[in-house]
C-alpha cells in the first residue's frame, strides 16, 4: 500500500478500525487496529490523569477508604464477616436458660463477644476462647451464668476482626417466649451496630 507523505492530523473511527489521513509536511499511513488492551490502558490513564500519583491504573485498592486507587470504576469495600451463631434457649416464664451458644466459621484473627444489657444482668461482657478450626463455644465463657437471665434483659453476641464489617445478632428476652435474633453490622471504626445496607 503506498504511504502518503504527510503528518497525522486527524483520527476518525471508522469499522473494524481508524484511519489516518495525512498532511503534507510528515508522515502518514493508511488504515490501522488499535489493540484491545492498548484501548483499555489509554481509557485507565485517561480516568486516573487528573487523580494524585498514589491513584492509578492497576494500583493496589485499599478496602473501605472510598476512594477507587486503580481508576477500575469502584471503591472497594470492607468484607462482611459471614459467622454463623446457632443458639439454644429453655424458657421458663421470665427466667431464660442458655443451653447451647455457638460460633462458626469465625474469621482468622477474629474475635467473639456476648454482651447483656438490662437489670441484673449477671454479666456485662464477655469474651470466647481463640477460634479453633473458626469454632467458638460462648458457653464455656458463662457456664456458671448460663441459667441467669431474665426476660426484659438484651443479650448480644458479637463477632469482630480487623478491617472485617462485623456482625452482630441480637436477641431480646421475653417472658414465655424462645428468643430471635435480629443480625446487625459494626463497621470497623464504629461503636455501635446499624441494619446491614
Amino acid at each position: 500500500m503506498p504511504v502518503a507523505a504527510g503528518r497525522c492530523v486527524r483520527r476518525r473511527a471508522v469499522p473494524g478500525g481508524r484511519r489516518c489521513h495525512a498532511s503534507p509536511g510528515g508522515r502518514g499511513s493508511g488504515r490501522f487496529h488499535v489493540r484491545p488492551r492498548l484501548q483499555r490502558q489509554r481509557r485507565l490513564r485517561s480516568a486516573a490523569a487528573d487523580h494524585p500519583r498514589s491513584i492509578r491504573p492497576n494500583a493496589p485498592e485499599k478496602r473501605g477508604n472510598g476512594i477507587d486507587e486503580s481508576c477500575d470504576g469502584r471503591a472497594e469495600d470492607f468484607l462482611a464477616i459471614r459467622s454463623r451463631v446457632r443458639p439454644g434457649w429453655s424458657v421458663h416464664g421470665s427466667r431464660v436458660t442458655i443451653t447451647k451458644l455457638l460460633v462458626s466459621r469465625v474469621p482468622s484473627g477474629g474475635t467473639v463477644e456476648l454482651r447483656c444489657a438490662g437489670k441484673h444482668c449477671p454479666f456485662r461482657d464477655r469474651h470466647g476462647s481463640k477460634p479453633r478450626w473458626g469454632i467458638v463455644n460462648l458457653l464455656d465463657a458463662i457456664e456458671e451464668k448460663r441459667s441467669g437471665f431474665r426476660a426484659g434483659q438484651l443479650l448480644e453476641v458479637r463477632i469482630t476482626a480487623e478491617e472485617r464489617v462485623g456482625k452482630v445478632v441480637r436477641y431480646a428476652l421475653r417472658k414465655g417466649r424462645t428468643p430471635h435474633g435480629r443480625v446487625l453490622c459494626l463497621r470497623p471504626g464504629t461503636r455501635s451496630p446499624r441494619p446491614c445496607s
